[in-house]
């Protein structure tokens, strides 16, 4: 997840710190586009930070990139094998997500 790829299991590459997904070529356009926007909302917070004094919690920026990647890590879950998804249902980031139970 942190290095934003997605790989296919015939690239040979190992698969441990990664998330293994089965997926449609409509739903990897569909991650590659939510990665693209958690680039995009990573630069917003990044110019948000040079201000030292608004809050965190009162940042629409932050609220913006927690948004995309709770989407990221909702659609990895809907996608993943069993392992995936009790990695991403341990790290409790969709508890508000009826589907990660």
């Amino acid at each position: 997840m942190e290095s934003r790829e997605i790989l296919s299991a015939e690239a040979g590459k190992e698969a441990e710190g990664h998330y293994q997904i089965q997926a449609t070529d409509k739903e990897l356009r569909q991650l590659n586009e939510l990665f693209h926007e958690v680039n995009k909302a990573d630069w917003k917070t990044y110019g948000r930070a040079q201000v030292p004094f608004l809050e965190y919690h009162h940042d629409p920026q932050n609220d913006e990139y927690d948004d995309k990647l709770r989407e990221i890590y909702k659609m990895l879950y809907e996608l993943g094998n069993k392992e995936s998804k009790k990695h991403i249902a341990r790290m409790g980031i969709l508890n508000s997500y009826d589907g990660a139970k």
